[in-house]
């Protein structure tokens, strides 16, 4: 069974919803189950500008569905200084992240934790299976586009 936030639209494995999602930090009542044929029913626009309006939140980072289609997704994370993606990781789809303004810091962990400074034109791969989290950094936003093969398992530590 699987279960998708409402919120910043990730999906996780279990037998019940994550009672808060470890991406968006959603509630469980935020929470709705998912099947794969949903991937296919959903389309959404092929063009967004993603610096035409910062869509920041005071208590969580803020993730914002760009780009739907039954095979792949595009979304975009804007982060306030000092806010977090936290660690987790996909077992069946590798992630490319675009740092597209702003600095942080970007750390992989497969069994040995590895650290490096990401700024504006940064390009990073967290392969599948590979513990990833982004933190800023810096003291303006950052945001940040990825993209992921759908559909997308989201496991968190």
């Amino acid at each position: 069974m699987q279960w998708q936030c409402g919120v910043c639209k990730n999906i996780f494995p279990g037998a019940i919803a994550p009672e808060k999602c470890p991406v968006c930090g959603a509630s469980q009542d935020k929470f709705s189950q998912y099947t794969p044929a949903q991937a296919q029913e959903t389309i959404t626009p092929n063009h967004v500008n993603v610096l035409d309006k910062l869509q920041l939140l005071e208590s969580s980072l803020s993730k914002v569905v760009n780009i739907k289609t039954a095979q792949l997704g595009a979304d975009t994370y804007y982060f306030n200084p000092g806010q977090v993606l936290a660690y987790h990781q996909h077992p069946d789809s590798d992630q490319i992240f675009f740092i597209i303004s702003g600095k942080g810091k970007f750390y992989l962990d497969n069994g040995v934790e590895h650290s490096f400074d990401v700024v504006s034109g940064s390009i990073v791969l967290a392969p599948k299976g590979v513990w990833h989290q982004l933190v800023n950094t810096g003291t303006e936003p950052l945001v940040t586009s990825q993209a992921t093969k759908l559909p997308v398992t989201s496991l968190s530590r």
